[in-house]
Order: structure tokens, then sequence, then C-alpha cells
């Protein structure tokens, strides 16, 4: 039987064996299987108007202007990997843990092997910050900020402790290079200035102030002058994130503060219902490296006589740097989201959450109820993480089909496809059944960027939609023969061809466009009606279909209807319900509505009373069931940019269960499918 001795000369390295093996089983399947999301797409087309590194880093200059550290490892991984999508997402993955080990390695004497270890295992699992793993180009530029700053911190710590000035210069030229890499890291600045503090608690006030405060306010006003004051000044159109609201402070850190009250609680709730047998063996390794670490002996390495006294300042900076990652919302004016790609805004805050749990657990290393605690947390991420990561591999697969798919479709109509086509995507934007919101096509440019690299510019652009979840792009416009998505995509309407994906056969049809008209049609019969109270696309005898999923489909089902109902429509459920519908922009004489009514035998007849802008217009008495039609007249409307308020009323409706033919109690009249504009 091995000593105790040998024990603890073993446990070391059965730690690192277990981290790997951890590590290994957590990211094999997204290397393996894995694809790209989002931002990354575009970023790889746009390689392709460039031939050589400088070339393309100056082609993306004139948007990163405020960052201009970010676009280097976009270009370095486009440039030398193109279509080779795991390269990314190793590069991407090993930058990061080179980053969490650096920054581990710097904090081994701060912590025990059992606080480092949960470090490293929480922080490799950003289970709130997925787009770090998953949009490995894009966010390659989240990953470079930690690894510069991790860096930075390392060589803040060699000066503490050797007074070098080499590293003292080097360590604020590599935080310099961190926020102007991206702005992600500015919480760290905490840690940054406050460390040295715990390091050399002997060091009289200015001349702490002079060392670590000033050169730190000195890069921060560097980058503030850069973003705010030289870059608008040499280059157009310099994009910043600051948007400061000091009303709303409170806000936005309530906001950031919901994420680990509200949304994390929740997310790990229904995430017990997922977990599949991959998923437990790999929290095997999780328990095994936290009991490895738990057992190793905790050395005193602080050459200090009150070790508990640092412990705790480093605790305490260790919560002010996780309160201080609320400041990405409250600078940016922004609320935080756990799920899909504004999860990136969240990384910095994944980062010192894992180092705050840390740094609590290691006040009490022995504390039995710190390592159940700790191990059920480090568990449960990693589930959470395994689901979403499986989630995204099934994106990577539905993306993959359904670009293959539009691939077939422009080979079956080369000739009539021609060159420098848009083709505007009917597709999902999230995953079906999906956990955290994982996304399929959701920005104006990742489906029409896919395409343009895949068919070598013959489609020169393209624009997701996802009409069956009433996704219209958040908005779209028509404007002088271009069509505008988010106000700022913008695409020619001369060679303009749809793709609607039908998820139930996994394959689509290809259409062509001919005219602007004939696009403002199509718009309609899916459910976008145009701007609200501002820009009409309904049509005389285009009918608007009621069973389709609607953008701001609340503004124009006012009150007293139900739900969508399978056979495409939705039924009354009071004696009155409230429309609202903009008119075409031409005008109209009369609107015809298509319904079903609710009649039986036992109540033949169900009257119908319609008021248009609170005036009687017409009346109508249905006496079937289905395929009922009634025309009311328009009165003259002078300003056709308003929408009109149709109110309808029921005299004798009537609920199923009332006629005991069921146990709906709903007050049924007619079950509206589409109106039409005459």
């Amino acid at each position: 039987m091995p000593t105790q001795k040998t024990l603890n000369k073993m446990l070391p390295h059965a730690s690192w064996v277990l981290l790997v093996l951890f590590i290994a089983g957590a990211y094999a399947p997204l290397m393996l299987k894995g694809g790209i999301i989002a931002d990354d797409w575009g970023d790889i087309a746009q390689n392709l108007i460039c031939n050589e590194l400088l070339e393309c880093y100056q082609s993306w200059f004139p948007l990163f202007s405020n960052r201009p550290l970010a676009p280097i490892p976009i270009v370095f991984t486009t440039f030398f990997f193109g279509l080779n999508i795991s390269w990314y997402l190793i590069f991407n993955s090993c930058i990061y843990f080179i980053a969490i080990f650096t920054f581990a390695n710097t904090l081994k004497e701060f912590l025990s092997p059992f606080a480092k270890y949960t470090f490293i295992a929480l922080a490799c699992i950003p289970t709130i910050a997925m787009p770090i793993v998953v949009s490995p180009i894009n966010q390659s530029t989240a990953t470079l900020a930690f690894l510069f700053w991790s860096i930075s911190i390392h060589l803040l710590f060699v000066y503490c402790k050797r007074n070098s000035f080499v590293s003292y210069f080097m360590s604020y030229v590599f935080l310099l290079g961190s926020l102007l890499t991206y702005e992600i890291m500015l919480p760290f600045i905490v840690m940054t200035t406050l460390m040295p503090f715990i390091l050399k608690p002997d060091e009289k006030f200015m001349a702490y102030l002079y060392k670590f405060v000033i050169p730190t306010l000195l890069v921060l006003s560097l980058v503030f002058s850069w973003q705010k004051v030289i870059a608008p000044n040499l280059f157009e159109a310099v994009h910043s994130r600051l948007s400061f609201d000091p009303n709303n402070i409170w806000l936005f850190f309530m906001s950031w503060l919901s994420v680990f009250t509200t949304q994390l609680p929740k997310l790990f709730a229904k995430t017990f219902t997922k977990i599949n047998t991959y998923g437990y063996l790999v929290a095997i390794a999780i328990v095994a490296l936290l009991a490895s670490a738990w057992h190793q002996p905790v050395n005193n390495q602080l050459q200090t006589s009150n070790p508990q006294k640092l412990k705790q300042l480093f605790a305490f900076v260790c919560l002010l740097s996780f309160i201080a990652s609320s400041l990405i919302f409250i600078l940016s004016g922004s609320m935080s989201e756990i799920g899909g790609y504004q999860s990136r805004a969240l990384s910095s805050t994944w980062l010192s959450f894992a180092l705050l749990i840390s740094s609590f657990i290691n006040l009490k290393p022995r504390n039995i109820s710190y390592f159940v605690f700790t191990t059920l947390l480090c568990c449960s991420t990693y589930f959470s993480f395994g689901i979403q990561r499986d989630n995204y591999i099934r994106s990577w697969a539905l993306q993959s089909g359904i670009l293959e798919d539009v691939l077939l479709k422009i080979d079956q109509n080369k000739k009539g496809v021609g060159e420098k086509a848009v083709i505007i995507g009917n597709v999902p934007g999230y995953l079906p059944n999906n956990f955290n919101n994982e996304l399929v096509f959701t920005q104006p440019w990742d489906f029409g960027a896919a395409l343009s690299i895949l068919t070598n510019a013959q489609i020169v652009s393209g624009a997701p939609l996802d009409t069956r979840n009433g996704d219209f792009s958040k908005s779209l416009q028509i404007n002088g023969g271009k069509l505008i998505i988010d106000r700022w995509w913008k695409a020619d309407t001369k060679n303009l061809w749809f793709y609607d994906y039908d998820p139930t056969i996994k394959s689509g049809t290809l259409r062509r466009i001919p005219d602007i008209d004939s696009l403002k049609k199509l718009l309609v019969s899916l459910g976008y009606l145009g701007e609200f109270e501002s820009k009409s696309y309904v049509t005389t005898h285009s009918p608007i279909n009621f069973g389709n999923d609607w953008l701001d489909r609340s503004k124009y089902i006012i009150s007293g209807w139900g739900e969508r109902e399978s056979w495409g429509g939705i039924w009354s459920t009071q004696d009155r319900a409230t429309i609202r519908l903009p008119m075409p922009e031409s005008g109209a004489k009369s609107i015809t509505f298509n319904v079903n009514a609710f009649v039986t035998p036992n109540h033949p007849k169900q009257d119908v009373h319609v008021m248009i802008n609170g005036r009687l217009q017409g009346k109508a008495s249905l006496n079937q069931f289905e395929d009922n039609t009634f025309s009311i007249p328009l009165p003259q409307i002078e300003n056709k940019s308003i929408p009109i308020n149709i109110d309808f009323e029921f005299p004798n409706a009537i609920s199923p269960k009332s006629l005991k033919i069921g146990d709906d109690d709903r007050k049924l009249g007619i079950g509206l499918k589409t109106a039409t504009f005459q």
C-alpha cells in the first residue's frame, strides 16, 4: 500500500490526467462535428475580397477602427484556415485554454489545489457565454483579449515579486492590447489595479498610486481617446458600444444580476431531463478531478505571517471584479441574455464568476460542504454546456443541410439565377426544440455570406427570415428598389430570389421575385404587413392570412381572439373581437373575410356585425361551418398610413360546453382565416 507521502506525489499528476480527460471529453464532440454561427460566415466571406494578410486587415479596419487589434485573429484564421471549420474551433479553444491556464498558474500562490482546479473546470465550460466556443472566428477576439489580459496580470505578478521593469512595462502594454482587441475585459481592470496591493501590502499610498493606479488610468484614457476622439475623426462609421444611460443604471445592473438569480437557475432546472450517457461519463471525470484536487495537501506558499487575511483580501478583489462585470451592460445600455448570440457579452462575467467561486472555497479548502457544492455546480454547469454543445452540432448539421439544398436548387436554375443574385431565405433562426436559443441563421448576413462563399460569389448577398416563428429580422423595408433589413443591410432587388425551407420535408423551394409588388405580396402572405403605422405592404386582392406567424402580431390582433388553430385561423372567443389592419396605400373600397363559423344543428346561425373605426359598416348571417365569405364596404379613409380598427360583434356567440358538445367554454363566433382588401 502506498504511503501518504507517495500519494501526495501522485495526486497532482492524477489531477492533471483527469483534467485533460475532462477537457477532451467536453470538447471532442465539438471539434469533430461542430461548426460556426452568425458573424463567422461574414468573417470568411470578407476574406474573399483580399489576397494577402495586410490587405485583409485593411479591409476590416473601417469596421473595427475603434478596436484596431480585433481584426488580427479574424484575418489570421480566415486567411489560413479557409473552410476547414474544425481548425477554427481548435485554434480558438486552444487560445482560451492557454489564457485560463496562464491565469490559473499566476494565482497558484493564492489558491489551494482544490480552488485552482475548480476555477479551471468552471472557466473551461462557459455555459452562459457559448459563442466563445461555437463562434470560433468572430469570438476569437474575446479569447485573444482574455489571453492578452492573462499575460498582463502574470507580468504584473512577476514585477511585484522580482521588481523587473521589463515585466512592469510589458504588463501595461498587454493590458492596452487587451482593451484594443475587445472591451469585454474591462471588468478585470479592477483586479489589475488591486492585486498589487495584496502582493505588496507595505507599499506606501503615493508609491502605489504612482506605480499601479495611474498606469491603469493612463491605459483607459488612451483607449477612450482612441475610440471617442481619434478614430471618429480619422474614419467613417466608427461604431462604439458606449451608450451610457445614467437614468437606467439600476435597470441594467438588475438585468445582469438576473443571470445568476433567475436565468441560470432556470437553465439548470431544465438540464436534468436532457442528460445523456456521455454527459454522465464526463461528469465522472469532473468528480474524480475535484476529489483528487481536494485530497492534495494545501501548502502555504504566501510569504506572510497571516495568509488567511490575504486570502480574504483576494476573495474581496474577486468579488469586486465580479460586480464590475455588470459595467459591460451598464456602459453599453443593454440587457443581459444567457441564450443565443447575445450571450457573448457575458464572457468576462463567466470568467469572473468562476474566479469568485474559487476564491470563496479557497477560504476553507477542507470544508466538505464546499466540496459538495462545488462538485454539484461543476457537474450542473457541464451538463448545461454539453446539451448546448450537442445542439450546436445539430445546428451545424441543419445549416449544412439547408445550404446543400439551396445549392442544389441554384444548380437546377443555373441559367435563371445568373450572376450577382440575392437570395432571401425563409429558414430556421433557431434550432427546433432548442435548449438555450441555439442559433441556425439569425443575422442579416450569415445566410447570404454562406451562399456567397459556396457559390464563388455567384450569390452576392442574402438574408434570413424565419416567418414560421414570426421573425422578419426585426425590421424590413423596401425603399427605392432596395431591400433593407435591420436598417443597414441593403441589397438590390433586380435579381432577387426567395428560398423557402420546409422543415417537415427537409427541403425547400427557390423562386424568382420579379418586382417590388411581387415581393410585397409575398411578404404579406407570410405575415409581414409593413411597418406598423408607417408603411403598408398590403395590396388589394392579396389575402392576409391569420394562420401565419406575424411580426408584431399583437399590434394587429387586439382582443377577443384565441390562439392560432391547426386549421389556419383564429377563433373569436368573446361577444366582441377586434383586429387592426393597415390599408393598401392605393386605397380600397371593401374588405372580404373568409371565415369558419361556429354553427351546429342546435345552433344553425351565427350573426356578425362589423364596425370600421367605430361605425357599423355591415352585417352577415352565416349558416355553414366552413368556407364562409362576406364583404364589408369601407368608408373613405383620409390617412391610409394609419391602420383601421375592425370590430366584430357576435350577438349569438355560444360555447360548445353550453351546447353539450365538449368542455370548451369559450364563446365562439367566427374562425377568421383571411382578410382581403378589394
